[in-house]
């Protein structure tokens, strides 16, 4: 089989680029979870809390969901009101809400949730760490069956008739493909060749090659002819 090289190359940068974007996903779930966390944990330590009244409703575009209208008193005499910035469907005017606010600037205030605080940056630290441990998952995966795959020296000896069955795919840490030959031979079981750099199912299937059964000093292995 020819052009090993440019095969081997371009398998390589497939690789690489398929566990580099698993990582920058992860990266970046991870990134906005940590600032969002932290942008949530900075209200909740430094700002105000207090009892607010939802005193009206601003609907939104397709009028099923409504910003509450909130009134509170960050100070003696000091009465306010902000609109919430998230819509919902629950919300009734008369409700009584958490409200943190800005103790420097009272007009910067918002109504206080654990689902509004802590439930999004709790998603995508989830998210992330779960396709971090996916991509190290596959990666470890491929590198056992790289370590476990047979590597059998030919020795001299008959060769039996195969039939080709199908190519089976690999990659390794390094992001690196690698094909073998699955056939059976004329006893019923399947049988594979050591691991190679190239896929050689376009050269099995349109070229006309065949494959056969050699002994090695391992077992009996798949080579294409």
């Amino acid at each position: 089989m020819t052009e090993r090289r440019a095969a081997s190359s371009g398998a390589q940068g497939c690789g690489c680029f398929v566990a580099g974007a698993g990582f920058l996903i992860a990266a970046a779930l991870l990134s906005v979870a940590v600032l969002w966390g932290w942008r949530s944990f900075t209200v909740v330590s430094s700002w105000e809390r207090t009892s607010g009244l939802v005193v009206d409703l601003v609907d939104s575009t397709d009028g099923d969901t409504h910003a509450p209208v909130v009134a509170y008193d960050p100070g003696p005499g000091d009465d306010r009101r902000f609109e919430h910035n998230v819509f919902s469907a629950n919300a009734r005017i008369g409700d009584t809400v958490d409200v943190v606010f800005n103790p420097d600037d009272p007009s910067e205030a918002v109504i206080y949730s654990l689902v509004g605080f802590w439930l999004g940056p709790a998603f995508l630290l989830a998210g992330g760490l779960l396709t971090v441990i996916v991509t190290m998952g596959g990666v470890a995966a491929s590198r056992r069956r790289g370590r476990t795959a047979a590597t059998a020296a030919p020795v001299r000896g008959d060769t039996r008739a195969a039939e080709f069955r199908r190519v089976e795919t690999d990659i390794d840490a390094k992001g690196t493909f690698s094909w073998r030959i699955i056939a059976r031979g004329d006893d019923g079981e399947e049988y594979s060749s050591p691991w190679l750099d190239e896929d050689p199912q376009m050269a099995l299937m349109e070229r006309g090659y065949g494959v056969v059964l050699v002994p090695t000093d391992q077992g009996w292995v798949v080579e294409a002819t």
